[in-house]
């Protein structure tokens, strides 16, 4: 399993909980542009993840900023961390 496979399955758990919590809906998808990009959305925000294997970084970005980040290993803290960024 990739980095990136790892990243949304944690990020699937993370929505899952979320919903059970607060019944907020948001919806990780892989999207039409590439193997290697996410995207998060939720009700007025959305979170495109890319994955830039050569680094095993991704390039997170919102309408506002956009950022870089390591994957650890277990990914939870950055799931965590980008369900935030997509809520707020």
């Amino acid at each position: 399993m990739s980095s990136l496979e790892r990243l949304a399955l944690e990020l699937r758990r993370e929505a899952e909980e979320i919903f059970r919590a607060t019944g907020e809906v948001i919806v990780v998808a892989p999207t039409d542009e590439s193997a290697e990009e996410l995207i998060l959305v939720a009700q007025t925000r959305s979170l495109k993840v890319s994955h830039v294997v050569d680094k095993n970084v991704i390039r997170w970005e919102t309408e506002r900023e956009y950022g870089f980040e390591r994957i650890p290993e277990p990914p939870t803290p950055l799931a965590k961390t980008l369900m935030r960024k997509v809520r707020c």
